[in-house]
This record gives C-alpha cells, structure tokens and sequence, in this order.
C-alpha cells in the first residue's frame, strides 16, 4: 500500500460499508448458484437419484419426516454426507471470493472497490490470504447462530420467541450475537467483531489497476 492510502485512514459511514456488502452479496448469491448448476448437474443430482432409489427399494412409500424409521435410514445413508459436503463447499464460494479479492493488489472486494473502499490492517499494510479468510469466516457466526435456533424451534416444536428466550444458554446467545452484529455502531472506526478480532478496518481509497492479483511477498 502507497504512503498516501496509509497517510488517509479514515473509518468509513455504515452506509458505505452496507453499500458494499449488498454488492458482494448479490455477486457471491449468483457464483454460488452457477457452482450449484454445475456441481449439482455434475455430482449432486445422481447421488439424490441414488437414495430416492435406494429408499424406493426398501420402503416402496414417499419419505415422511415423522417416520422415525424413514429418518434412521436418511440420516445413516451417504446422501446425508454428501449434502453436507455440498453445503460446504457452497459457502466455500463466498470465502475464497472475499479472501482472494480481500487479499489481492485491490485490498478490496468488487463491492467494496466499487464503493471506494479498502480492507486493510490497522497499521494500513494488506492483508494475507488466511488472515481475509478468517474475517470472512468470522462474519458467518451470527448465521451460523440464526440457522441453529430454527433448527431448535423445529425441533422443540416452539415459536421463534420462546426458542429465543427459552432457556439461559439460548438467551445468552442472542444477546452475544446482537452484541456481535451491532458492535460497529459504537467502536470509534466502525469496526465489527470480525474487524477486531482479525486487526483489520474498513478505509476509504482504491488501489490497484486492472485484475486483482495476488501479492507477493
């Protein structure tokens, strides 16, 4: 990074970075499902085929989900890992698009570059591959925190407010994940957790010409 860009580290306006973060959504929404088309037509599609035939032969019934034998028989078959490892890989999309552009002679998604904005560490130097990975990873958690309570108010059978607010360990969690969402609105440069936790701050700028490249070391 140039002495100017390091000379002009400003924090940037939450609409700034919201601006570039409904960008990069929408650009990481349709490579994921270019990758779905593609590993699914590919992969994903015969292995489905396999366990509706495979369930067919052994049942002869359409699948129930309130069946305890037709749920026995999914989650010990292989579909279920090959969903998971689909599942995986999809968000693996989202990651390698923000860590190698996070990370690259541009320091800065296309989102973010279209909003004039940088991705750098505190001192203003670039960061590494890994270290935009983990951000990007770190971002997930309140996700990660929203997809567990639904699945915990499917199963309890229960509405969202008493999934939420029925049991400490629950509520604890809430608390922590709005903590976890809303932090940027009283950290002096705006900083999410995922910011601190990585060392890193959202700027405003831009740098680098043409395709984003890797940097060498």
């Amino acid at each position: 990074m140039n002495k100017k860009t390091q000379n002009t580290i400003t924090p940037v306006s939450l609409f700034l970075r919201g601006g570039a973060a409904t960008i990069d959504i929408f650009i990481v929404g349709m490579l994921r499902i270019l990758f779905m088309q593609i590993v699914g037509s590919l992969w994903v599609n015969g292995q489905l085929i396999k366990f509706y035939e495979d369930f067919n032969n052994k049942f002869g019934v359409p699948f129930s989900a309130i069946n305890e034998e037709h749920v026995l028989f999914l989650s010990n078959h292989a579909i279920v890992k090959v969903m998971l490892l689909f599942l995986f890989l999809i968000i693996l999309v989202g990651a390698i698009y923000h860590a190698y552009l996070n990370s690259s002679s541009w320091s800065a998604t296309i989102g973010k570059r279209i909003c004039g904005l940088l991705l750098v560490k505190n001192e203003g130097k670039a960061l590494s591959f890994w270290q935009a990975f983990w951000h990007y990873t770190l971002s997930l958690v309140p996700w990660i925190f929203m997809i567990y309570i639904l699945l915990y108010q499917a199963k309890e059978q229960t509405t969202l407010y008493n999934a939420l607010t029925g049991n400490l360990f629950n509520l604890t969690l809430g608390l922590a994940t709005v903590v976890w969402i809303q932090i940027h609105i009283i950290t002096k440069k705006k900083n999410t957790i995922h910011d601190l936790i990585v060392g890193c701050t959202m700027v405003k700028g831009k740098i680098g010409q043409g395709f984003p490249k890797i940097r060498s070391k």
